[in-house]
Order: structure tokens, then C-alpha cells, then sequence
């Protein structure tokens, strides 16, 4: 970093830097100062003259993050319509995940629409979804592979019914699974989630006095009402919310307008019930994500961006202190890890378990999901330029270590960096070259090794260069001036 004195008619100058090298400097103009750990520090100057002596502290000024090792491509859900946006996402495989739409315009449109990719992304395609009753609205879907998945739809008026559907052709038909009934005047279906094509659970909302639960062990042909002595009771006027599942291994967790956290350990059989500390999972006024990376610890963010954690498996949390942008839209702990993601207006991660926070874009991030910590999901926004859609959902392709790419490194000449025009790359063997913008969309491939930006706006661009023939991969920045 470098830092520049302000000051007037000043005759000493003593500059402090926390966490910096060197950590203090005599003099106007302190030379380059160096921040080699991650996390926020102070910087102050104190200055004097003949008539007495200041000192002004920026408090938490610097602020030091890991840089990411992947980025979010910008994919197209193939929506018709203006501002879709993604509010579940599925992900089956590295190459099969399904989302389900909504109306992002303001107008309240009820949306049946879901959209999917077998290959990884490189394309979507959109889908009607076809249950016989336009007004139910659309939870979600779990997806088990390509052809199979449930959904959970819910009334949105009187004398409808909901449940939870299944389709065996890709999402072209659905059937309703009539023994997970969910069918008197107060029924509600809020989630569903199968760990493989026959064990499943769906969860709704209480019904004389129990929460609806199911369990199924054959796909939901048939699904058994989990016994009221196996779930602790609903508080008075307590209620579930749509979408609002977490699920590591055998456990499961669901939350409610109470701001309690229900938790299953064996597959939605028989359950515990915790207070958390906020009060509401769902209001306008309350609201909160949880994520969990494993059975026993898990992360709490609510829409005032208080983080919480718990390392006994939800019964208590604790508030920590984070640095860094946290965002309140979407939150993702990945299984097995201590990485975090979370979405908003923009989209940060955390290494830590979500003390400290590294801000990767400003773009508008969606709900959230990983299949691990280099392959995921995020939502975003369809737009629509004339008879075209464009966009819809990020992909985050972790380039150090993600989607089988080879992690070898290679040396390979290019100038010039900064550039107004052009890129030349000297490299003995054969080159494929991708090009990104800083929103991660994908402006470049070419196997040329002479790259042409002068069509292309100022500012910081990411090639990415692979030799495949000898599996090697290389990531550089390129800034266009």
C-alpha cells in the first residue's frame, strides 16, 4: 500500500501502520508499506508544528483478504422472461442441477417454471412445470439424477391442494405422491429431500397440533406420517418455511417463524428441537439462513448481518465477530470444510468457518449452493435483450484446484500487461485461451495466441490458458488501459 500525507504546514510527521512492514515511519512520505496477513488494520498519522501536535486514526482502514481462487461465470437459464430470478438450486452431479424460478419484477406473478443442465452449465434449458393447478405455487425441487426429482408445491388460496410431486422424464411430467397427504384446508408442504432415489423426507406445517412430516423408504410410492411422539411440539401459531432445509449426511434441519430449529440425526425419524437466537427465520421485519459443514457446526446469518455459531449441532449459538462483507441473501457451508459462501448484493467466502470474509464481486447473487468446495451455483437475474434471454445463474469454477483441470503450472511469455489493444503470447505447443470480464461472463475462447481487447472496455481481465496436450493450466490478469 501507499499512503500520502495531507496534512498543512506540518513540521513533523510519525506515521504508525498496524499490522504493516515496515510498522512505523518518521517522515512525510512513508515508502511502500507491506500487509502479509489477512485481516483489518489501523493506520495513523500523527503530525506537529510550534503550536501543538494531531494525530488522525482511520480505524480498521486496511483490510486484507485471501484472493479467490475461482470465479462466478455468468450461464444462461434460457427464461423468457424479464428479471426470473433463481430462488433453489439442486445439484445432483458435477454435471446434472436443476433450479426453480420466480418472479423477480415486483408484479407477484405465481411462477411454475424450473430450469436444468446435464453437462455442467455449458447449457440450460427451461421447463413448464405441468401439476394440473396453475395457482399452487412452487417451493422447490431435489433432484436425485437427470430423469428423477421431487417437488413441493403449496396452496396459495383456498381449497387448494399441495404436496410433493415426482417426475421420471426429466421434468417434462409430474404425478402427485398421494400418500404424503398434505390435503386438509390447513395443509402447507414447505421441503422435501431424498439422500438417494428411495429414502426421503418432506416436511409441512402443523396439522391438530403436530408438524406434517413424512419419511418414505421407496421413493414416495408409499410415505409414512413420522408419529406426533417423535416430534417435540409446535408453539402456539408456529409455522415452517418453504425452502428452508439443511441436510449433512444423516441429519437433517428445518426452521420456523419462532425462530426454533428443528433437527432430525436419522433421515426425519425422530427429532429435537432448539431456540435460536434470533426469533423469526421468515418475517419481513426477521429473517436468517443457516448452513451446517457438518453434524455439529454451523453458521447463523441474519438480515441485520449478525453471524452466529454453533458447535453442538444447532442446541446453542454464539455471536462471533467477522471481518469483511457478509451477505444475507444466500449462505452455503461447504460439507466437510471450514469454507463458507454467502450472497446478496454481491458475494463473498470465509476459510475460517466465517469469522473472517473475503468479497469476491458486487454483482447480485441469489440463493446459493455447492456440490464441494470447487463446483457450485449461485442465483441471479435473467435479462432479456429483444427475443433473447442472456444470463440467469452463476457457475463458480474454482480454477486452482476445480473440474478436473490440470493444477500444473507452465511458463509462457505475454505482453504487453497493462495493454491498450492487443496480447501476444509466445508458447511452443498448442493453446486454448479463455477470456473473462469482472462480472465472470465469458467474452473470449480462441485457440489464436494474439488476443484482440481493443473492442473491449478498460479494466481487469482473466485468461485463462490450457495446454492440453500436456495438461497444463495457467491463470493470468490482464489489465486493458
Amino acid at each position: 500500500m501507499t499512503f500520502s500525507n495531507n496534512s498543512i504546514n506540518s513540521n513533523t510527521w510519525l506515521w504508525t501502520f498496524e499490522g504493516g512492514s515496515p510498522e512505523t515511519y518518521e517522515g512525510q512520505n512513508p515508502p511502500e508499506i507491506f500487509y502479509s496477513e489477512v485481516g483489518e488494520y489501523s493506520v495513523s498519522l500523527s503530525v506537529s508544528n510550534n503550536s501543538g501536535n494531531e494525530t488522525l486514526t482511520k480505524e480498521n482502514y486496511i483490510r486484507v483478504y485471501f484472493e479467490p481462487s475461482g470465479e462466478w461465470i455468468l450461464q444462461d437459464t434460457t427464461f423468457g422472461i424479464q428479471s426470473t430470478g433463481i430462488n433453489y438450486i439442486s445439484i445432483a452431479d458435477e454435471n446434472v442441477v436443476w433450479a426453480t424460478a420466480f418472479d423477480g419484477s415486483g408484479s407477484g406473478e405465481n411462477m411454475q417454471q424450473f430450469t436444468k443442465t446435464t453437462d455442467g452449465g455449458n447449457s440450460w434449458e427451461s421447463y413448464n412445470i405441468n401439476i394440473g393447478n396453475l395457482n399452487l405455487g412452487i417451493s422447490m425441487i431435489h433432484a436425485f439424477n437427470e430423469q428423477t426429482a421431487w417437488l413441493v408445491a403449496y396452496p396459495r388460496g383456498a381449497n387448494q391442494t399441495g404436496g410433493i410431486f415426482k417426475t421420471d422424464d426429466g421434468g417434462l411430467n409430474w404425478f402427485r405422491q398421494n400418500s404424503a397427504n398434505y390435503d386438509t384446508s390447513s395443509s402447507f408442504a414447505n421441503v422435501v429431500y431424498f439422500w438417494d432415489e428411495n429414502v426421503g423426507f418432506a416436511q409441512g406445517d402443523p396439522i391438530n397440533g403436530e408438524f406434517e412430516l413424512y419419511v418414505t423408504e421407496n421413493g414416495g410410492d408409499n410415505w409414512t406420517q413420522v408419529p406426533g411422539n417423535n416430534i417435540p411440539n409446535p408453539l402456539g401459531g408456529e409455522y415452517g418455511y418453504t425452502r428452508q432445509i439443511e441436510v449433512v449426511g444423516n441429519n437433517v434441519w428445518f426452521t420456523t417463524n419462532k425462530g426454533r430449529i428443528y433437527k432430525s440425526s436419522d433421515k426425519g425419524n425422530n427429532w429435537d428441537v432448539f431456540q435460536s437466537p434470533i426469533t423469526d427465520f421468515g418475517s419481513a421485519e426477521v429473517n436468517g439462513n443457516i448452513s451446517f459443514g457438518d453434524s455439529q457446526n454451523g453458521i447463523l446469518i441474519d438480515n441485520s448481518v449478525n453471524v452466529y455459531r454453533t458447535e453442538n449441532g444447532g442446541e446453542t449459538w454464539f455471536e462471533i465477530t467477522t471481518s469483511g462483507p457478509v451477505y444475507t441473501s444466500g449462505l452455503c457451508y461447504i460439507e466437510g470444510t471450514n469454507t463458507v459462501f454467502s450472497t446478496g448484493n454481491g458475494s463473498s467466502f470465509s476459510l475460517d468457518g466465517g469469522y473472517s470474509w473475503t468479497p469476491i464481486d458486487n454483482a447480485v447473487h441469489l440463493f446459493v449452493d455447492f456440490l464441494n468446495e470447487d463446483l457450485g451455483w449461485s442465483g441471479a437475474w435473467t435479462q432479456l435483450v429483444g427475443a433473447s434471454s442472456s444470463g440467469g445463474i452463476w457457475k463458480w469454477e474454482d480454477f486452482s484446484l476445480g473440474n478436473n483441470e490440470a493444477i500444473e503450472d507452465f511458463e509462457i511469455e505475454y505482453y504487453p500487461n497493462p495493454t491498450s489493444n492487443f496480447i501476444n503470447f509466445t508458447y511452443q505447443g498448442d493453446l486454448s485461451i479463455s477470456v473473462y470480464d469482472i462480472l465472470g461472463r465469458k467474452i473470449i475462447e480462441t485457440n489464436e495466441k494474439f488476443i484482440d481487447l481493443s473492442n473491449y472496455n478498460k479494466g481487469l481481465y482473466l485468461f485463462k490458458i490450457n495446454d492440453y496436450y500436456n495438461q497444463k493450466f495457467k491463470l493470468i490478469r490482464i489489465i486493458k488501459k
